[in-house]
């Protein structure tokens, strides 16, 4: 499985659509630095086969960075991979409320809700 990690760049350096990068991130200015050794050791663990252990760090920087959509689905595709799927299902949404445009969210939200059992959601995400 391929993880996709947010990593502490500044966003005006990424190709995203304007309305991406313009979205508040951070509720404090110090959370980029705050943010990127979680991520660093999120990213460690999980190369390691750890998504266990990579969630702890992820949760935490998320709180630190609540909108940040890919930190949002990186902590969605941890839990999906330990099968906490409630706990996958809630990231995941909360990383396509932050960015309604990521494919990639919306299609990990559609795994997590057929393994869950609901179909429907699963073909509407």
């Amino acid at each position: 499985m391929m993880y996709l990690i947010a990593l502490a760049i500044p966003i005006a350096t990424l190709q995203l659509p304007r309305e991406v990068r313009a979205m508040p991130w951070s509720p404090n200015p110090s959370a980029p630095q705050q943010v990127a050794p979680l991520l660093a050791l999120a990213t460690k663990l999980l190369s390691a086969g750890r998504p266990a252990d990579a969630i702890a760090p992820l949760r935490e920087a998320a709180l630190l960075q609540p909108s940040n959509p890919i930190i949002q689905h990186d902590l969605g595709l941890a839990c999906l991979e330990v099968d906490r799927i409630p706990d996958a299902i809630a990231a995941l949404q909360r990383a396509v409320a932050s960015n309604p445009r990521y494919a990639d969210a919306y299609f990990r939200l559609g795994v997590a809700l057929e393994k869950l059992g609901n179909i429907g959601g699963a073909v509407v995400a």
